[in-house]
């Protein structure tokens, strides 16, 4: 039952159970202002049930990113107060007030406080839910890499990154996440699997947003959902040796379980046994554990 419906019925059965009242009223000699004073009762209760059930349909729809993971330098810092640290913020405004599902910036020139920076969304999310992402990801790398030049977040939207040194591709840092839960028939799963992400991972370097996801049957009553993604602003020849790379990574993380990922700045893979991709909420009991992998020490 849709929370509207729910609202009708409520109103109705209040609606219902006041006439009766009402009726019983008229026939014992009540007046019509009491009538009417039931009448303006029932829509003032119907009113407020509307105008609770409409927040709880609010705060359901908006959800706040998920947060995945951080990695902050350990060797390189700059002072509060810094010209690095003024860079730094005017980036992070200026990237979370872009309005593009990728972006990159430069502060500072190229003088040796100067700062760059990138962000990019999923593939398959809305502007508004990239443009939340990225609000939150500027707001808490600097909390959570506090007097850090060089800074990676990622959360299940979108990725960001700063650092004193300009990038085009990075492999490093990289971590894995992994479904806690076991696939029955983990050889023929695994063999599935490798045919789709490979595919998957072609296709995404063939597209111009660099993003591709594919589905396949595993059972009568099960699937495969795999997802590749780069970041916008590689080639396709880049971009599939990133996929690559990552994909040799699944191994180590993944094999017999439900699902998986590997994430590093410039891609990401994943997979699963239930839709992830254009869903805003995953179903009970698919859990993950979140691991680095051949973490860079910066």
């Amino acid at each position: 039952m849709t929370l509207l419906s729910l609202a009708v019925l409520i109103f109705l059965l209040i609606e219902s159970r006041d006439k009766e009242i009402a009726w019983w009223s008229w026939k014992i000699g009540e007046t019509m202002d009491s009538f009417m004073a039931t009448i303006s009762r029932t829509q003032s209760v119907f009113l407020f049930f509307f105008l609770a059930l409409s927040s709880l349909l609010t705060f359901c729809i908006c959800t706040d990113p998920v947060y995945l993971y951080h990695v902050c330098s350990s060797k390189t810092l700059y002072a509060s107060n810094s010209t690095y640290q003024s860079n730094l913020n005017t980036l992070l405004s200026s990237l979370s007030n872009s309005k593009n599902t990728y972006n990159k910036a430069t502060v500072g020139g190229q003088s040796s406080n100067a700062v760059h920076g990138f962000y990019y969304c999923r593939g398959d999310v809305t502007s508004d839910m990239c443009s939340d992402c990225i609000k939150t990801a500027a707001q808490e790398i600097t909390h959570r890499c506090p007097n850090r030049k060089i800074g990676y977040i990622w959360y299940d939207e979108c990725m960001l990154h700063y650092s004193n040194y300009s990038t085009s591709v990075s492999d490093s840092p990289l971590f894995f996440m992994w479904n806690t839960q076991n696939i029955s028939d983990a050889t023929r799963f695994n063999q599935l699997l490798g045919d789709n992400i490979n595919k998957v991972a072609t296709a995404a370097a063939s597209n111009s947003k660099r993003f591709a996801t594919k589905k396949a049957n595993f059972t009568p009553f099960q699937n495969l959902y795999c997802l590749a993604q780069c970041s916008p602003n590689l080639s396709g020849n880049d971009c599939n040796r990133c996929l690559v790379r990552t994909i040799a990574y699944l191994p180590n993380c993944c094999i017999g379980k439900q699902g998986g990922r590997v994430l590093n700045p410039s891609c990401n893979i994943r997979f699963e046994v239930y839709p992830f991709y254009k869903v805003t909420a995953s179903p009970a009991g698919n859990s993950s554990t979140t691991v680095p992998g051949d973490l860079l020490q910066l």
